[in-house]
C-alpha cells in the first residue's frame, strides 16, 4: 500500500520554462499490462476532458505509462500541500476528496467529493506545477493506475501547445475571427475539438436537443437540409466549404436544432456549449445576425 508522499513544493508553472523539443525527446515508461487493463484505462481516461483531443498515438503513451497501485481503506492517495508527481484513474472501489481549510460541522476536514470506478484526478497539480489543492482518501479498499508526472506534462502540453499552433494559423482563415486577437484566437484553439465524417453521417439532425456543439468546417463540404413544406421530406437549403461555421443558432436561442448537416466526406472542429459562452464573446454579435439570414433563405426557398 501506498501513502500521499510530502515534500518541498514546486513553483508555480508560470515561472517554469517549457522547452518543448527536449520535452519530445524525453523518453517515457511503459508498464507491462493485459488488452483488457488497457480497455479499461483508455476508457477512462477518454473520459477526463484533458485528453479528448489527444490522437491514436498519444493515447497509447498515456495508457502503456500507467502503474497499478493498491489501496487499503482508509489510506491517503493524495495529501493536500504536497508536490503533484501522480495524474490517478480509479480502476475499482471508492476514494473521497477533503479539503483541509473547509471544515464540517464536526471542525473536520470537509468531504467534497465522492470518487467511483472509472473517474479520475489529480491532473491539477501537474498541469500547473503547484501543490495539492485538495486531499485524496480511499474509502475501500481501491485499486488506482498512476501516470508518472514527466509523461503528464509531456503528452498534455505539449499535444496542446501543438494544438494550438495549428488550430490558430486555421483560425487565421476564417473571416468570423478575423476581429479576434491572437490572445483570443488562442483561446477558442485551446477549446476546439476535431471530428472526421464520412459521406452521408448527420453531423447535426433536426429537432435534436442532445448536441450542444458549435461546429466549423476545417476541410472538405457539407449540406444543410430542413422540412419547410407538407410534404414532410428534407430539403437542401444551404451548402459549406471549409472556413463556413454552422450549429451556432441552437446556441444563442437554446432552441432544438433548426436543421440537419449532413457531411460530404468532411473534418469539422467543434466547440461545446459552455466554452462557446466563455470565449466567443467577441463574436456574438455576428453570430446573431446570421439568424436572420437563415430566416432570408428559408422564406426564399418557400417563395415568399
Amino acid at each position: 500500500m501506498r501513502k500521499g508522499r510530502g515534500g518541498r513544493r514546486r513553483v508555480g508553472v508560470s515561472a517554469e520554462s517549457v522547452d518543448f523539443k527536449a520535452m519530445a525527446a524525453t523518453e517515457t515508461r511503459v508498464i507491462l499490462k493485459s488488452e483488457k487493463e488497457k480497455e479499461r484505462i483508455g476508457a477512462a481516461v477518454k473520459s477526463n476532458f484533458l485528453f479528448t483531443s489527444l490522437d491514436e498515438e498519444q493515447m497509447k503513451t498515456v495508457v502503456d505509462a500507467m502503474k497499478l497501485h493498491q489501496y487499503k481503506a482508509g489510506d491517503t492517495v493524495i495529501k493536500q500541500g504536497d508536490d503533484g508527481d501522480e495524474f490517478f484513474v480509479l480502476e475499482n472501489g471508492t476514494c473521497e476528496c477533503y479539503l483541509n481549510h473547509v471544515l464540517d460541522d464536526d471542525g473536520k476536514p470537509k468531504m467534497v467529493k465522492t470518487y467511483e470506478s472509472g473517474e479520475s484526478f489529480g491532473e491539477l497539480a501537474l498541469m500547473y506545477n503547484t501543490p495539492r489543492a485538495a486531499s485524496i482518501v480511499a474509502k475501500t479498499d481501491a485499486a488506482l493506475w498512476a501516470m508518472d508526472r514527466a509523461t503528464f506534462r509531456k503528452v498534455l502540453l505539449f499535444s496542446t501547445a501543438k494544438k494550438r499552433d495549428q488550430y490558430e494559423c486555421f483560425l487565421d482563415n476564417v473571416p468570423l475571427f478575423a476581429s479576434m486577437d491572437k490572445y483570443e484566437k488562442s483561446k477558442v484553439a485551446d477549446s476546439l475539438v476535431e471530428r472526421t465524417y464520412k459521406d452521408g453521417d448527420y453531423i447535426i439532425k433536426e429537432g435534436d436537443t442532445e448536441d450542444t456543439n458549435f461546429y466549423i468546417l476545417a476541410e472538405g463540404k457539407a449540406i444543410a437540409t430542413k422540412v419547410i413544406d407538407d410534404t414532410g421530406v428534407a430539403r437542401e437549403v444551404k451548402s459549406y466549404v471549409a472556413g463556413e461555421f454552422f450549429g451556432e443558432l441552437a446556441l444563442i436561442t437554446n432552441n432544438p436544432r433548426a436543421a440537419n448537416v449532413v457531411s460530404q466526406d468532411c473534418k469539422c472542429v467543434s466547440i461545446d456549449k459552455a466554452s462557446f459562452n466563455r470565449v466567443l464573446g467577441p463574436v456574438e454579435e455576428i453570430l446573431k445576425r446570421e439568424k436572420g439570414a437563415y430566416e432570408e433563405l428559408e422564406a426564399k426557398l418557400l417563395g415568399r
